[in-house]
């Protein structure tokens, strides 16, 4: 009875062991299956209809929006080249640049997911990946941050980063408002290669975040001429002293700076009374939240250091 008892205990081992081989194996294999049926694609609504995109997209080309993708700690493998002091410019380093935006040029580079800004671009790239095309300038800083979000799945990270822009630009507007600037009014000017050009709340140059994030105004004559009609223009050296307000963001291509030594210009209420901001165009000129958060920074900055003389 002992030994019966004793030669048992081993096959019994024996069947448990095998068992839970079984059940691991089992386990392994709805794994396997469970990893086999999740979605490997997402639908994404885009102006151009449902458009299906990689889950977690890997190899993005982006020609305009890097800024934003980068805010999302997305890093493209290519994008249009970002010349000068750029605010993301370091980011930006071993990341490759696409001149002509041609068809072989995109295909060679095996992307996954384009994301473009022009109908045209649309048309010549679409065929080689999913594509999402958003307009320059027809979508919100929110709207086009919470569809890019959507297109690489990063939602949550969107909300987080259009939620921390916010909040710091009420900061900023309540930094403003303590300094006494509120109810002064800025322009926006750029120049070089002896032109000179006025800017309103598009097209960058610091415009959506003085008129449209800061609440900051405008002299009477660029909100009729230039912001109202959704435009940029041209002005002559003359016509100067008549569009530039309290303070007056003067920003140069190079840091070349054309109107130093123009009568006109020296002699403007903002040059008299030192509420002259100088910038850089190239790291202005980006619009995408990445650059704006930077942006943001540097002209409060700079503005609060007026009213401490």
């Amino acid at each position: 009875m002992i030994m019966k008892k004793l030669k048992f205990i081993p096959l019994a081992c024996m069947v448990f062991m095998i068992s839970m081989l079984a059940i691991g194996c089992s386990n392994s294999i709805n794994s396997d299956n469970e990893s086999e049926g999740e979605a490997k694609t997402r639908t994404v609504k885009t102006i151009k209809g449902d458009v299906e995109v990689p889950a977690n997209p890997k190899r993005i080309v982006v020609n305009f929006y890097q800024g934003d993708l980068l805010a999302l700690g997305v890093k493209p493998i290519a994008t249009e080249k970002a010349e000068g002091e750029v605010a993301f410019k370091n980011e930006l380093d071993d990341v490759a640049t696409i001149d002509k935006w041609e068809p072989e040029e995109v295909m060679a580079l095996d992307p996954d997911l384009l994301i473009v800004t022009s109908e045209e671009d649309y048309e010549k790239l679409n065929k080689i990946a999913p594509t999402i095309l958003i307009p320059f300038g027809e979508f919100s800083t929110e709207e086009r941050v919470t569809l890019l979000g959507d297109a690489v799945g990063k939602q949550e990270e969107a909300k987080k980063v259009l939620d921390n822009f916010s909040k710091k630009v009420e900061d900023s507007k309540d930094k403003l408002d303590k300094a006494g600037v509120m109810d002064k009014t800025f322009t926006l000017l750029e120049s070089h290669s002896g032109k000179t050009w006025i800017y309103g709340n598009k097209y960058g140059r610091g415009g959506e975040i003085f008129y449209d994030y800061l609440d900051l105004k405008a002299p009477a004559v660029i909100e009729k001429e230039i912001i109202d009609a959704d435009q940029y223009r041209e002005i002559s050296l003359e016509a100067l002293s008549e569009y530039c307000g309290d303070y007056v963001i003067n920003s140069t291509w190079g840091g070349k700076d054309t109107l130093s030594d123009n009568d006109v210009w020296n002699n403007t209420t903002a040059v008299k009374e030192g509420r002259v901001i100088k910038t850089s165009a190239e790291l202005y000129f980006y619009v995408d939240i990445y650059s704006m958060d930077v942006q943001l920074d540097n002209f409060v900055d700079a503005i609060l250091a007026t009213t401490d003389k």
